[in-house]
């Protein structure tokens, strides 16, 4: 167990590109990661994507006793989080699921750990709102993909405790991330605007400093860019289809080090945007089982 962060055991609830990505971040670092997810198919998803990450991550370097032999599966909630020392969740965004998803992990989960949601747009008041010990539930919310890009942004809620965000910052911070803790309301974190559209050139993070901690422009240093895959490498876009789960996610950064991120994103009309985002709707975000 790391003495700055005490957490060596993490949890992913929900195991889509962000779960699917941060599993990948925590093995590279070191850690146990048990993953869990209610959908068909989703095990053999998420190691295929791992070990497409694992490619960038060994060139970046690999904690000591880094491995991909340390992530375990099981579909079963209530055992993916009931030894772990943080739960990082990653289901469907939506309002009601995510309550109700909390308040059942926060019932298994052991005291000492804390809950922490990767939402990008549902402030964590309302998360934690049926949460028997809602001081230690956090947002933590990455760019994608969170295994390259290290801009985490940490929001609390409104019964989230002190101690918590420093556990959440400090914890970010031994992965590798540039944790930013966000300090003003509003929707969720800062870095995506509603409706699930393709990051802006500037966000509130880029104008105001708003984190406090981290500094003024810090997303245009670890933020957004054009599309990048898990392996780091960006997809050949010459036949103009730009569809798929890379549509919108940022760039690797030259070197894999703290070099400045391309600017460039894709393009897409709402129209796409929309189709996609009702067909990721279709395809898992009805098979949890606590709405």
């Amino acid at each position: 167990m790391d003495a700055n962060t005490e957490i060596s055991r993490v949890a992913i609830v929900g195991t889509g590109l962000i779960g699917s990505s941060w599993a990948a971040c925590f093995l590279a670092h070191g850690l146990d990661v048990v993953a869990t997810d209610p959908a068909p198919g989703t095990e053999d998803k998420l190691r295929q994507y791992v070990e497409a990450a694992w490619t960038a991550l060994t060139k970046i370097g690999l904690a000591q006793g880094a491995s991909t032999s340390r992530l375990r599966f099981t579909a079963d909630l209530k055992e993916a989080v009931a030894d772990a020392d943080m739960v990082q969740e990653n289901a469907p965004e939506r309002e009601a699921l995510k309550i109700k998803l909390f308040a059942e992990i926060d019932s298994i989960l052991p005291p000492p750990a804390i809950l922490v949601s990767s939402t990008s747009g549902i402030p964590m008041s309302r998360i934690q709102s049926e949460c028997k010990h809602p001081e230690r539930c956090v947002t933590g919310h990455p760019f994608n993909p969170p295994h390259l890009i290290p801009l985490v942004e940490v929001v609390g809620g409104a019964k989230t405790s002190a101690e918590t965000i420093e556990r959440a910052m400090r914890f970010y911070t031994a992965m590798g991330k540039r944790a930013l803790h966000i300090r003003k309301g509003g929707r969720g974190a800062c870095g995506k605007p509603p409706s699930g559209s393709p990051l802006p050139g500037n966000s509130l993070s880029d104008r105001s400093g708003c984190g406090q901690r981290g500094g003024r422009g810090c997303r245009s240093v670890h933020g957004s860019g054009s599309a990048v895959g898990p392996d780091g490498t960006e997809p050949d876009l010459s036949s103009g289809r730009r569809t798929g789960w890379y549509t919108s996610l940022p760039r690797a950064f030259h070197g894999f080090d703290d070099g400045v991120l391309g600017r460039s994103r894709l393009s897409r009309s709402s129209e796409s945007r929309t189709a996609e985002k009702d067909r990721g709707r279709r395809a898992g975000g009805d098979r949890w089982p606590l709405i």
